[in-house]
Protein backbone atom coordinates (compact mmCIF):
# COMPACT_ATOMS: atom_id res chain seq x y z
CA UNK A 1 0.00 0.00 0.00
CA UNK A 2 2.78 2.61 0.91
CA UNK A 3 4.49 1.75 -2.66
CA UNK A 4 1.42 2.95 -4.79
CA UNK A 5 1.13 6.05 -1.93
CA UNK A 6 4.70 6.65 -3.06
CA UNK A 7 4.69 6.29 -6.79
CA UNK A 8 1.09 8.50 -6.80
CA UNK A 9 3.01 11.13 -4.95
CA UNK A 10 5.93 10.93 -7.61
CA UNK A 11 3.46 10.99 -10.43
CA UNK A 12 1.73 14.27 -8.87
CA UNK A 13 5.20 16.02 -8.29
CA UNK A 14 6.11 14.91 -12.16
CA UNK A 15 2.79 16.13 -13.15
CA UNK A 16 3.47 19.85 -11.17
CA UNK A 17 6.58 20.38 -12.09
CA UNK A 18 6.35 19.30 -16.07
CA UNK A 19 6.19 22.37 -17.97
CA UNK A 20 3.25 20.81 -20.36
CA UNK A 21 1.26 20.97 -17.16
CA UNK A 22 -1.33 23.60 -16.55
CA UNK A 23 -4.30 23.58 -14.28
CA UNK A 24 -7.78 23.26 -15.97
CA UNK A 25 -9.24 26.31 -16.43
CA UNK A 26 -12.42 27.05 -14.15
CA UNK A 27 -15.47 27.25 -15.59
CA UNK A 28 -17.01 30.98 -16.83
CA UNK A 29 -20.53 31.83 -15.42
CA UNK A 30 -22.81 33.93 -17.52
CA UNK A 31 -23.99 35.56 -14.65
CA UNK A 32 -24.05 39.15 -14.86
CA UNK A 33 -22.42 40.63 -11.60
CA UNK A 34 -22.69 44.19 -10.37
CA UNK A 35 -19.79 46.58 -9.83
CA UNK A 36 -18.86 46.97 -6.22
CA UNK A 37 -20.38 49.49 -4.08
CA UNK A 38 -18.29 53.15 -4.18
CA UNK A 39 -16.33 53.44 -1.09
CA UNK A 40 -18.43 55.79 1.37
CA UNK A 41 -17.60 59.76 1.33
CA UNK A 42 -15.02 60.14 3.93
CA UNK A 43 -14.62 63.57 5.47
CA UNK A 44 -10.78 63.99 5.16
CA UNK A 45 -9.80 66.27 8.67
CA UNK A 46 -9.01 69.45 8.09
CA UNK A 47 -4.82 70.25 8.62
CA UNK A 48 -3.77 71.65 11.66
CA UNK A 49 -3.81 75.14 11.89
CA UNK A 50 -0.08 76.51 11.97
CA UNK A 51 -0.89 77.85 15.74
CA UNK A 52 -1.18 74.34 16.97
CA UNK A 53 1.57 72.51 15.68
CA UNK A 54 3.96 71.58 17.83
CA UNK A 55 7.36 72.98 16.92
CA UNK A 56 10.91 70.78 17.98
CA UNK A 57 13.07 73.44 20.82
CA UNK A 58 15.88 74.49 18.60
CA UNK A 59 19.48 73.05 19.58
CA UNK A 60 21.10 74.49 22.38
CA UNK A 61 24.15 75.88 21.22
CA UNK A 62 27.01 76.20 23.04
CA UNK A 63 30.23 78.24 22.76
CA UNK A 64 32.68 76.15 24.69
CA UNK A 65 36.00 77.75 25.25
CA UNK A 66 38.81 75.17 26.37
CA UNK A 67 41.56 76.00 27.94
CA UNK A 68 44.58 73.21 29.48
CA UNK A 69 47.93 72.29 30.86
CA UNK A 70 49.93 69.44 31.44
CA UNK A 71 52.40 69.37 34.40
CA UNK A 72 54.55 66.18 35.42
CA UNK A 73 55.10 65.39 39.11
CA UNK A 74 57.56 65.68 40.00
CA UNK A 75 57.66 69.35 38.23
CA UNK A 76 61.87 69.04 37.89
CA UNK A 77 61.88 65.57 36.48
CA UNK A 78 63.78 65.94 33.66
CA UNK A 79 63.04 62.13 31.90
CA UNK A 80 60.29 60.01 32.04
CA UNK A 81 62.68 57.39 34.34
CA UNK A 82 62.37 60.15 36.49
CA UNK A 83 58.64 61.14 36.45
CA UNK A 84 55.96 60.08 38.60
CA UNK A 85 52.88 61.06 36.87
CA UNK A 86 51.57 63.40 33.97
CA UNK A 87 48.83 65.40 34.44
CA UNK A 88 46.57 66.83 31.56
CA UNK A 89 44.39 69.54 33.39
CA UNK A 90 41.36 71.23 31.27
CA UNK A 91 39.11 73.69 31.75
CA UNK A 92 36.30 74.57 29.88
CA UNK A 93 34.04 77.88 30.03
CA UNK A 94 30.53 77.74 28.35
CA UNK A 95 29.13 74.47 29.09
CA UNK A 96 25.69 73.61 30.88
CA UNK A 97 24.77 70.88 33.31
CA UNK A 98 25.92 67.68 32.85
CA UNK A 99 28.61 66.31 30.05
CA UNK A 100 30.55 63.62 29.28
CA UNK A 101 34.04 64.12 28.68
CA UNK A 102 36.67 61.66 27.54
CA UNK A 103 40.29 61.26 27.03
CA UNK A 104 41.77 59.24 24.23
CA UNK A 105 45.82 59.05 24.36
CA UNK A 106 48.00 58.20 22.07
CA UNK A 107 51.78 57.08 22.27
CA UNK A 108 54.47 58.40 19.91
CA UNK A 109 53.92 55.65 17.49
CA UNK A 110 50.18 56.96 16.88
CA UNK A 111 49.28 53.39 18.87
CA UNK A 112 45.92 53.71 21.35
CA UNK A 113 47.07 54.10 24.74
CA UNK A 114 44.63 54.91 27.61
CA UNK A 115 41.15 56.06 27.30
CA UNK A 116 39.81 58.16 30.01
CA UNK A 117 36.00 59.16 30.43
CA UNK A 118 34.54 61.84 33.32
CA UNK A 119 31.70 62.97 34.11
CA UNK A 120 30.86 67.13 34.57
CA UNK A 121 28.59 69.25 35.73
CA UNK A 122 28.99 72.43 33.92
CA UNK A 123 27.37 75.60 36.11
CA UNK A 124 26.63 78.71 33.60
CA UNK A 125 29.48 81.05 33.41
CA UNK A 126 32.01 79.23 35.83
CA UNK A 127 34.89 77.18 34.54
CA UNK A 128 34.18 73.19 34.26
CA UNK A 129 37.86 71.09 35.56
CA UNK A 130 38.92 68.01 34.24
CA UNK A 131 41.57 66.43 35.36
CA UNK A 132 43.31 63.25 34.16
CA UNK A 133 46.63 61.63 35.86
CA UNK A 134 48.65 59.37 33.68
CA UNK A 135 50.94 57.69 35.63
CA UNK A 136 54.59 57.01 34.31
CA UNK A 137 56.95 55.53 36.87
CA UNK A 138 56.88 51.66 36.85
CA UNK A 139 54.21 51.92 33.74
CA UNK A 140 54.10 50.11 30.66
CA UNK A 141 56.01 53.87 29.67
CA UNK A 142 58.63 53.97 31.80
CA UNK A 143 59.63 50.03 31.20
CA UNK A 144 59.69 50.60 27.73
CA UNK A 145 61.25 53.77 27.23
CA UNK A 146 58.20 55.19 25.33
CA UNK A 147 59.49 58.70 25.13
CA UNK A 148 58.71 61.41 22.45
CA UNK A 149 55.41 63.06 21.25
CA UNK A 150 52.29 61.89 22.98
CA UNK A 151 49.15 63.03 21.41
CA UNK A 152 45.80 63.83 23.70
CA UNK A 153 42.07 63.94 22.17
CA UNK A 154 39.69 65.71 24.31
CA UNK A 155 36.04 64.69 23.62
CA UNK A 156 33.03 66.96 25.00
CA UNK A 157 30.07 64.20 24.49
CA UNK A 158 31.07 62.56 21.93
CA UNK A 159 32.67 65.58 19.84
CA UNK A 160 36.28 65.89 19.16
CA UNK A 161 36.88 69.62 21.28
CA UNK A 162 40.90 70.09 21.17
CA UNK A 163 43.76 67.87 20.39
CA UNK A 164 47.05 68.82 22.82
CA UNK A 165 50.66 67.08 22.01
CA UNK A 166 53.32 66.26 24.88
CA UNK A 167 56.13 65.21 24.99
CA UNK A 168 58.30 62.93 27.36
CA UNK A 169 62.06 63.14 27.16
CA UNK A 170 63.94 59.87 27.07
Amino acid sequence: MSMLLRTLAVAAFALVACDAYRPPALPTSNVETAPPDPLPDVETPAPISPEVQPVPPAPVQTQLTVTGDVSVDPPDAPTLHEANAITLRYGLVGARGTHQLRLELKTPAGAAYQVFEREIDAEPNTEAVAEFELPVAGTVIDTYNLAGVWTAHLFFDGRELTTRTFELQP
